[in-house]
């Protein structure tokens, strides 16, 4: 009898042990959070998905890239563009925001400048970013890296690429530079708010000899809205070389 009392007992202090640290267990393990490095209730995996604004990256995902080097390019004194092929190889995922920055050296190897700037990436997007270096030390360049920082990822389904066209492209040549003209059509259902459209200028052999940008504003479902974009004189430009490129960007309901 005294044996199974001294069970009971026993039993009974284990269980009120076990509850006192349970309790204080919950009272001093790290609150439920998107950043405690644990999958919580209403997370689709650690720190990530569900209730938490970044998304789950899958096993295969990859960083944004660069393909090839960045193009250096004089364009007048004491301005040098450069140009950037970036992709995101991501078909699932898009880059709905992202810093950039370009480290531009001299023939020594020394950083003598840098650009910065923000853009985004579709999912599975090739695209050009450009800056433009305009300082004493610009005619200096010979080289440059762009490095990205701060990215948001969200599913493609989420960040859609818009549908957009061009017409009546021409490249023009004029007694003080280069002109690249033509439409940019809104195909879309929703506005752009932004449109950056690319002129990258070649010669005969298909290099690249000069670059220029503009930027469209506010352009409605179905309309066309007309684009110059201007560069000092290039003297081997072939104007039926020119390659167009645009990054648009759809309005974001409120």
């Amino acid at each position: 009898m005294r044996t199974i009392k001294r069970i009971i007992y026993g039993v009974l202090y284990l269980a009120i042990f076990g509850g006192i640290f349970y309790f204080l267990y919950l009272s001093f393990r790290a609150p439920a959070s998107c950043t405690n490095g644990r999958r919580d209730s209403g997370e689709e995996g650690m720190d990530c998905g569900g209730v938490c604004a970044n998304i789950c990256l899958p096993s295969n995902f990859e960083e944004l890239g660069v393909s090839g080097s960045v193009d250096v390019l004089r364009v007048s004194p004491g301005q040098t563009a450069l140009v950037a092929d970036i992709q995101n190889s991501n078909q699932d995922i898009a880059a709905k925001e992202f810093e950039y920055s370009f480290e531009v050296k001299n023939g020594q190897g020394e950083i003598i400048g840098s650009v910065s700037g923000k853009s985004f990436a579709y999912a599975g997007e090739l695209k050009h970013i450009v800056g433009f270096l305009r300082s004493k030390n610009a005619d200096q360049a010979v080289g440059a890296e762009i490095k990205f920082s701060k990215v948001k990822w969200i599913r493609a389904s989420e960040f859609p690429r818009p549908e957009v066209d061009f017409m009546e492209k021409r490249t023009n040549q004029t007694d003080t530079g280069v002109e690249a003209v033509g439409k940019i059509v809104n195909r879309d259902v929703v506005d752009l708010s932004r449109v950056e459209v690319v002129a990258i200028f070649k010669n005969g052999y298909g290099s690249m000899v000069g670059v220029s940008q503009t930027e469209l504003e506010n352009i409605g479902p179905g309309e066309s809205r007309g684009f110059r974009v201007s560069h000092p004189a290039i003297t081997d430009l072939d104007p039926y070389r020119t390659e167009y490129t645009f990054s648009a960007l759809r309005m974001v309901a409120l």
